[in-house]
């Protein structure tokens, strides 16, 4: 938790400002009732309370009240409010204190969730980029089935994106690129020669069946939502296109895989 620096009024213009203190909930108790528990405090006199006096630093502050800041059940912060004279503060100020607390909160929550928003758009906009670049390599495909080995190579091997070309009745691997092999967690060596359903990577093998069907009426497919295992076992949900390339002299299927936005991996055996 960050803590704002603070100056006495009557030490306006003495000097630059302290390093605010270091405070353990566990060795002050009123932060703790604060912090963890989300209770307000009003101290009438500070001198009056033993728990105060582990607050160091703050000799001078004879009244004393502090409100929680919280927002979704979760403490972002505390509004502090200290006065020199005793009895100074009241509970009609604890009352202002907890009303300026609830905006307070939202305008902190709110501030964390547009910086996270911003961290979201700028991996969306990286996924968008992965994506269109799979599309591309989708549109060689199926502009010219003659494709430039050395053009298509370049794509495969350095597409962030997982690329795989198997055969289509057997669903036998010819060939993965490096982040087939970093998503599903075998080497290139494991799966070349290896059918899809030796390695049961097909949650639902019905899936496939379809997903050859729907080429076999004209194809290409695009984002078609299907689970896929890894080798260790986990269940990916995954979105998933696909066309025909002539590859070696043969019709395979040419795919592209990438993980659903939030997605959890789960366990299946």
């Amino acid at each position: 938790m960050l803590v704002a620096r603070e100056k006495l009024l009557h030490e306006t213009g003495k000097g630059a400002l302290h390093d605010p203190p270091v405070l353990e909930a566990n060795e002050f108790p009123l932060f703790s009732h604060i912090v963890v528990h989300q209770n307000s405090v009003l101290l009438s006199d500070t001198l009056q309370e033993s728990a105060w006096r582990t607050f160091e630093g703050h000799d001078t502050v004879r009244s004393w009240l502090c409100v929680p800041l919280v927002a979704a059940n979760e403490t972002l912060g505390v509004l502090s409010i200290g006065h020199s004279q005793p009895n100074a503060l009241t509970e009609e100020h604890l009352r202002l204190g907890k009303s300026l607390a609830i905006p307070a909160a939202a305008a902190i929550q709110n501030a964390r969730l547009y910086e996270r928003a911003a961290i979201y758009g700028s991996e969306l906009e990286k996924r968008l980029y992965d994506v269109d670049a799979a599309e591309r390599a989708l549109q060689l495909a199926e502009g010219d089935r003659r494709l430039s080995e050395e053009k298509f190579h370049k794509v495969f091997r350095s597409s962030p994106l997982p690329f795989s070309i198997t055969t289509v009745d057997e669903g036998r691997f010819v060939d993965v690129n490096p982040a087939f092999e970093l998503r599903y967690g075998y080497s290139r060596a494991e799966l070349i020669g290896r059918t899809v359903h030796e390695l049961r990577i097909w949650e639902d093998p019905s899936d496939r069946n379809l997903m050859i069907t729907q080429l076999e009426r004209g194809g290409p497919i695009r984002n078609v939502i299907t689970r896929l295992r890894t080798k260790s076992g986990d269940i990916m949900l995954t979105a998933y296109s696909a066309d025909w390339i002539q590859f070696d002299g043969h019709i395979c299927v040419f795919a592209v895989s990438q993980d659903v936005l939030h997605n959890e991996p789960s366990r299946r055996n």
